[in-house]
C-alpha cells in the first residue's frame, strides 16, 4: 500500500519509476544492499542464539533437510523483504527527496489511514527492534551472567538502561557512518564464525570441552589469536572500503582465519573432532547423539571407577 502511494507521487511529478535511469553521482543499489547488510550485521552473527531452539530432523547429515526451518524463514523475511523495504526507500527517496515512505505518506493521508500507518510503525519497532537489537544484547548479558542464573527479562532490562545511557538519538545525524563501521566489524566476525564451523570443522564440536575452561578451546590464556588477528585485519580492510563493507570483509575473513588456522594455530592447538579426521563422534543429531552433561555424574562416576581401582589393587 505504502509503495502505491509513493509511486502515485512519482507518476505525478512525470517520473516512471520502472524506466528511470540514475547518473553517475547517485548512490548505487550495490551500496544500498550492502549498507543493509550492515544494518542486519549484528542480528546475522547472533542468529545461532536463535536457531538453537529450532528442530532438526534425527540421523539427517545433509545441510538442507537439516536446516530447511532455518534458512527458508530467512531467505522469505531478510533477503525479499528487505529488498522490497529498499525498493520503497528508493522510490521515495526519487519522488520526494525524503528516504523515509513513513514520513512521506503521513503528510499526504489523515484519518483512520494515520491510525494503521502509525499501528504498521508500533508492530515494525515492536518486532524489528526486538529481533535485532534487545535480543542479541540481552542473551549477551544471559550467557554472561550464567554463573549467577541471570534470566533473559533482567537481560532485556540491562540491555535497554545501557542502550539509554548511549545515548543513541545522538548518532542519528550520522547513522550511515555508523552503520558503515559497525557492519565492518561484525562482516569480519561473521566470516570468522562461518570458516570455523563449517570450513575448519565441518559442522563437527567437541561438546564436552565446550564446557571445560581448560579445553581444546581455551587455545592461548582463552584467546584465539588466529580468529582475533583474521577479525581485527578484515575489520580494518573493510572499514577502509566502507562503501561495500560486508562484501569485502566477510570473504578476506574467510580467507585469513582459514590460512592462520591451517598452517599455524591448529599445529599449535590441535583440536579433537579435526584431528580425528571428523569423525561422527563429534556431531549431535544428525547421529542420533542427544548431548547431555552433568558435571555432578561425571565426578560421581570417576569416584567409583577410582575406587574399583583401588579395590582391585589391594585385592590383587
Amino acid at each position: 500500500w505504502i509503495f502505491l502511494q509513493i509511486n502515485g507521487i512519482a507518476k505525478e511529478a512525470n517520473l516512471n519509476i520502472f524506466t528511470y535511469e540514475g547518473t553517475a553521482n547517485q548512490t548505487t543499489w550495490l551500496f544500498i544492499m550492502a549498507a543493509n547488510m550492515g544494518f542486519w550485521s549484528l542480528l546475522a552473527v547472533d542468529i545461532p542464539n536463535i536457531t538453537r531452539y529450532l528442530k532438526a530432523p534425527t540421523n539427517e547429515k545433509g545441510w538442507f533437510k537439516r536446516n530447511k526451518n532455518s534458512y527458508i524463514p530467512h531467505l522469505l523475511a531478510l533477503p525479499t523483504v528487505q529488498t522490497f523495504m529498499g525498493v520503497i526507500g528508493a522510490v521515495s527517496f526519487l519522488a520526494t527527496g525524503n528516504w523515509n515512505p513513513i514520513e512521506v505518506v503521513q503528510e499526504i493521508t489523515t484519518g483512520w489511514l494515520m491510525v494503521v500507518i502509525l499501528l504498521m510503525v508500533v508492530l515494525a519497532q515492536w518486532s524489528t527492534n526486538s529481533a535485532a537489537n534487545l535480543i542479541p544484547a540481552s542473551l549477551t548479558f544471559v550467557n554472561a551472567g550464567a554463573k549467577w542464573n541471570f534470566s533473559y527479562a533482567w537481560g532485556i532490562v540491562l540491555a535497554g538502561v545501557i542502550g539509554t545511557l548511549f545515548q543513541p538519538w545522538a548518532i542519528l545525524d550520522q547513522l550511515s557512518n555508523f552503520l558503515g563501521y559497525y557492519g565492518a566489524t561484525m562482516s569480519a566476525l561473521a566470516g570468522v564464525m562461518i570458516c570455523d564451523y563449517y570450513i575448519i570443522r565441518k559442522r563437527r564440536l567437541n561438546v564436552k570441552d565446550l564446557y571445560n575452561p581448560k579445553g581444546q578451546y581455551h587455545y592461548n590464556k582463552g584467546v584465539n589469536w588466529a580468529g582475533m588477528i583474521a577479525w581485527l585485519v578484515a575489520s580494518a580492510v573493510a572499514v577502509y572500503f566502507l562503501e561495500y563493507m560486508y562484501l569485502v570483509g566477510f570473504p578476506l575473513a574467510v580467507a585469513l582465519y582459514y590460512g592462520l588456522m591451517k598452517f599455524w594455530y591448529l599445529k599449535k592447538y590441535p583440536q579433537a573432532e579435526v584431528e580425528s579426521k571428523f569423525s561422527d563422534d563429534y556431531l549431535g543429531t544428525s547421529a542420533d547423539r542427544d548431548w547431555v552433561i552433568i558435571p555432578e555424574l561425571e565426578n560421581e562416576t570417576a569416584e567409583a571407577l577410582n575406587k574399583d581401582r583401588v579395590v582391585t589393587t589391594s585385592n590383587s
